[in-house]
């Protein structure tokens, strides 16, 4: 039996498969070069810049965790673990690392002149940040509420102010 603070809905697991699939499809319609061979170096040059966003979107991540422990004390969090919605920005933060972080170790590995299948690596880097991009949204919508509510003390007359990270679900 799970609690109401430990579940994750099942549209966060759909919304991650969506981001991927939409970032696959991106992908697969930037790599199609009508045919056309892509030298490696020319790769490795794209590969460089997909890595300096995907580390650089790895930081970003870890910096917003630092503020959500920065606020771990406030009434505001304490309300939010109550109700669950804590329990789903921390899921949004880590598969949004998660995801960042695949696309730098593909990128990485596919810049390496020895690697063979580095088209193959680049497009799961660039499916990667581009899902990693479209899932910063949520993760951005959830912490502009969270910042937006940070002072407020949960109170009868403005509980409905605490009940709309929830519409994030």
């Amino acid at each position: 039996m799970t609690s109401k603070t430990t579940s994750i809905p099942r549209r966060h697991f759909l919304w991650v498969v969506l981001v991927l699939l939409v970032g696959w499809r991106v992908s697969t319609y930037i790599n199609s070069e009508g045919g056309k061979t892509i030298s490696h170096s020319e790769w490795a040059s794209f590969a460089s810049v997909v890595s300096g966003a995907s580390a650089s979107m790895v930081g970003l991540t870890i910096a917003l965790a630092a503020i959500l422990y920065a606020l771990l004390g406030t009434p505001l969090i304490k309300f939010m673990h109550e109700r669950g919605s804590l329990n789903r920005v921390l899921f949004d933060l880590m598969v949004g690392a998660a995801i960042w972080l695949i696309a730098l170790v593909c990128s990485i590995v596919s810049a390496h002149p020895g690697v063979e299948n580095y088209e193959l690596l680049m497009k799961f880097a660039t499916t990667f940040s581009i899902a990693g991009s479209l899932h910063f949204v949520v993760i951005g919508w959830a912490f502009w509420l969270l910042l937006r509510n940070a002072g407020v003390q949960p109170t009868a007359r403005n509980m409905h102010d605490f009940r709309e990270p929830t519409k994030l679900d």
